[in-house]
């Protein structure tokens, strides 16, 4: 997505993950933001209305793991975080684009 960004020549771009694994590190390294950060902090900006003006958010997505079952945790994951992020994007008049995992990632029919 960021990478996508670029090449249209956007730059200002915050990118908002969990970079548990180097892997995902190395994917950002040659792309340009202007900056990254953890989920639960950008919540709590989002919460807060402390977000800078922004001209859309484009969410792809939260928990990915077909194999999850803790219930909590797909809930706040994949439902509240969302619905926080839209009830935001409504309230300040920013456009909000949402991709699903399985929209983004397949539904693996594939491998």
């Amino acid at each position: 997505m960021v990478h996508s960004l670029n090449q249209k020549g956007f730059e200002d771009i915050w990118v908002v993950d969990e970079v548990d694994h180097p892997e995902k590190q190395k994917n950002l390294d040659a792309l340009i933001y202007s900056r990254w950060v953890g989920k639960d902090i950008f919540l709590k900006e989002v919460i807060g209305s402390k977000l800078p003006t922004c001209s859309a958010i484009l969410h792809m997505g939260a928990c990915s793991s077909t194999t999850e079952t803790n219930e909590a945790y797909l809930r706040e994951n994949n439902f509240e975080y969302t619905r926080s992020l839209a009830q935001y994007c409504l309230k300040k008049d920013v456009r909000f684009i949402y991709a699903s995992s399985a929209a983004t990632y397949g539904t693996g029919e594939n491998g």
